[in-house]
């Protein structure tokens, strides 16, 4: 919603990439192997090619939800999910990584317009973000008219904001008419008291 939000003080929106750069640790057990963590190269990938390993599962349905608001017409959408490998043993996750096993993930999610990448998201998740040299953030580049940088320090917490935004919605899908809409059918939640 934040991306969205930021598209609304542009005149033209020509091309968007955002970046989330996760701590993963908060997870279950069940959460964080579905991100990969706790393999090897080659067990990762199969995981990848049976859909057992599948990393971040919103971003095809945001890319197109842009493209509705925006009124564009995407092509395609191309994903790629790749490990991040862990240098040394890992014991403080729920799912425990030894050295060389999958500690992270990075996956690239790129909607393509008129055989161009239109929108492109990047998450980076890792259960020791610190370790890895790397510090939770959201980023959002809008290239258009003006072009537009902005990032969320630290990132988005996925437990903490996910809980919230669920219960900051209910006042709003109360109050929605009948029949199916989307989360950006509604106006903006504020924190309900």
């Amino acid at each position: 919603m934040v991306g969205l939000a930021l598209t609304g003080a542009l005149w033209r929106v020509d091309r968007i990439t955002t970046r989330r750069v996760v701590d993963l640790s908060g997870f279950s057990a069940t959460v964080q192997r579905r991100l990969g963590i706790g393999y090897s190269s080659d067990d990762f990938a199969a995981g990848v090619r049976g859909r057992s390993v599948f990393g971040h599962i919103g971003f095809p349905h945001t890319i197109r939800t842009f493209a509705r608001r925006l009124g564009v017409r995407l092509d395609h959408i191309e994903e790629t999910v790749e490990p991040i490998l862990a240098e040394g043993a890992i014991t403080s996750t729920v799912v425990e990584v030894a050295a060389g096993e999958s500690a992270g993930m990075l996956q690239r999610t790129i909607g393509y317009v008129d055989s161009k990448p239109w929108f492109s998201a990047e998450f980076l998740g890792h259960v020791e973000p610190a370790g890895a040299g790397l510090t939770p953030q959201d980023s959002y580049e809008i290239d258009g008219l003006p072009d537009i940088r902005a990032a969320v320090t630290p990132g988005f917490d996925p437990q903490w904001t996910t809980a919230a935004a669920l219960a900051d919605l209910l006042p709003l899908l109360i109050a929605a008419p009948d029949g199916l809409i989307s989360v950006t059918d509604l106006p903006i939640p504020t924190p309900w008291r």
